[in-house]
């Protein structure tokens, strides 16, 4: 697996073997970033269920200001920091349970420009994480939540968001989600 473009394009990126680790794909991670394009320019991004970091590494080369990587998984956070380390990307780096994150940052008023989500398929608490996320306010205003699930997987139940894009991508589904109202907390000063 290789960054596609950017600052670090080419460079490798380590993964690790195992049925709790499934990486977004090099054809997945071209069409979520060709989708975003100028919106990584200067992003503050978090990387839920990060696994080896492929999604923020590649935000990072493609011009994010910050990246904070998030895995509850000891060998995902292991691959992760080896990443970083060897493409010498300072990023913060959680082992943590998204939800739990999630309320954490809130308390600290974290914000973000973009929110990537990628759990392992038929994970079930992707209600409840959308729901942390809204009363958190951690999108910033014209934020995205880009959600990766499978393409058999039910829609998740998003009170308070919109679809901003929906794609197909073989066996997986990528969703961009954006906030219904856009009204959220305008303080943008903390950021991890």
């Amino acid at each position: 697996m290789r960054v596609i473009s950017g600052r670090y394009k080419g460079r490798q990126i380590h993964s690790v073997k195992g049925a709790w680790l499934r990486p977004t794909s090099d054809r997945n991670r071209e069409f979520i970033f060709s989708y975003l394009g100028n919106w990584m320019e200067g992003a503050v991004v978090l990387d839920l269920f990060a696994g080896t970091g492929a999604l923020g590494i590649e935000a990072m080369s493609r011009g994010a200001a910050a990246v904070t990587f998030v895995d509850f998984m000891p060998a995902a956070v292991q691959i992760m920091e080896r990443n970083l380390q060897e493409l010498e990307i300072a990023g913060h780096v959680f082992r943590r349970e998204a939800i739990s994150f999630i309320k954490w940052a809130a308390k600290r008023s974290c914000r973000y420009d973009i929110i990537f989500c990628d759990p392992p398929y038929r994970y079930q608490e992707t209600e409840q994480l959308l729901t942390a996320v809204v009363s958190g306010a951690l999108l910033r205003p014209g934020g995205l939540f880009v959600y990766e699930t499978g393409s058999r997987e039910p829609l998740p139940a998003a009170a308070g968001w919109n679809i901003h894009k929906d794609k197909h991508l073989g066996d997986t589904r990528v969703l961009f989600y954006e906030r219904k109202d856009g009204e959220q907390d305008r303080d943008l000063s903390g950021i991890l």
